[in-house]
């Protein structure tokens, strides 16, 4: 049968993007074991998800002596700290090879642990990608399609799974869900900044051009440069809470594993960056910006800092990193917390 397929990059599991790909032969032979296929897969799934995060968070006595599940060996006894930046080029990062982005504790992390080099959003846009981050499943899946289609908590994902099996799930931070409401995979979520009034940007959905809503400035904003915005000041406060939430659950009585998922706004724009962190990036350090294009013609210059150099040049030291707030997210000290 497999020769007969065709690989698509799609879903494997998704029937109707299969059976275009597939020859007669292989047509018949892939609807005769369907059912057989899928209600086994249904069986394993069900029962290795459930009995494998039992195991990993509670300890090797939930698989027996041997601290395997069907036949794998599971790690046992770990916490799960989930920190999630906003708008961060994948290549922005030291251990990615970028030749001046500075990310020492992103690269610290990357060396003692696993860096997935090849893996690439499900969407380029916001909501969907969040989505499907949650859900573990594609955007074409989950039927949320752009940034008026907030989640809610319907399709169960991994939050959900993780209660299922006893491990407290909490969340500080940036979700971009529909509401605080809605059973979304968490125990409780501070300071949560979910889609505004519930359903997020519907102007931003209409698809014919012609009828499509333009708002009157850019969501850019009028400055780029250093200094403080509503979301830096935000992500300040989320790590900050993130740091008393740890140094409380190590006090704690309590000594079940947990998860903790870490909502970062940055660096997602408004492209303002604190000084300290606008300061290792020398405006004379940046490579030149590239000529636009004779069909697009370049972009007025946008507040103080665009007027001492070309745009570009403003913008990169505010793109080109994670979160400033990483750095002390990963500190040594912090992650050492029991």
């Amino acid at each position: 049968m497999e020769d007969d397929l065709v690989a698509t990059g799609q879903d494997p599991h998704d029937q109707r993007v299969q059976k275009l790909h597939l020859t007669e032969k292989g047509r018949r032979l892939y609807e005769s074991t369907l059912p057989v296929m899928q209600a086994r897969q249904r069986s394993l799934r069900r029962q290795f998800d459930a009995e494998e995060l039992r195991v990993l968070f509670h300890g090797p006595r939930q698989a027996g002596r041997s601290g395997r599940i069907n036949g794998v060996r599971i790690m046992t006894g770990r916490n799960l700290l989930v920190i999630m930046s906003d708008e961060h080029q994948a290549r922005a990062m030291g251990c990615a090879g970028h030749p001046f982005v500075q990310t020492p504790n992103l690269d610290a992390l990357a060396a003692r642990g696993v860096r997935f080099a090849d893996a690439y959003t499900p969407s380029p846009i916001c909501v969907p990608a969040r989505a499907s981050f949650a859900t573990g499943r594609y955007v074409h899946r989950t039927r949320l399609w752009d940034n008026a289609t907030p989640y809610d908590g319907a399709i169960p994902g991994w939050g959900h799974a993780l209660q299922g099996a006893g491990v407290p799930v909490e969340s500080i931070g940036k979700l971009h869900y529909r509401s605080e409401e809605d059973p979304a995979g968490f125990d409780v979520e501070h300071i949560p900044m979910n889609v505004v009034g519930g359903h997020g940007m519907v102007w931003a959905s209409i698809r014919k051009e012609d009828e499509r809503v333009t708002q009157d400035s850019r969501m850019l904003g009028d400055y780029i440069g250093p200094g403080t915005s509503k979301y830096t000041e935000y992500d300040a406060e989320v790590t900050r809470r993130t740091g008393d939430w740890l140094s409380d659950r190590a006090r704690s009585e309590d000594d079940r594993p947990w998860c903790l998922y870490v909502g970062l706004v940055a660096p997602h724009f408004p492209l303002i960056v604190p000084q300290e962190f606008y300061d290792l990036y020398p405006l004379d350090s940046l490579p030149p910006g590239q000529t636009p294009s004779p069909r697009r013609p370049s972009p007025a210059p946008l507040g103080r800092e665009a007027e001492r150099d070309d745009g570009l040049r403003g913008q990169v030291p505010r793109r080109s990193g994670a979160s400033p707030r990483h750095g002390e997210l990963l500190r040594p000290d912090v992650l050492a917390r029991p």
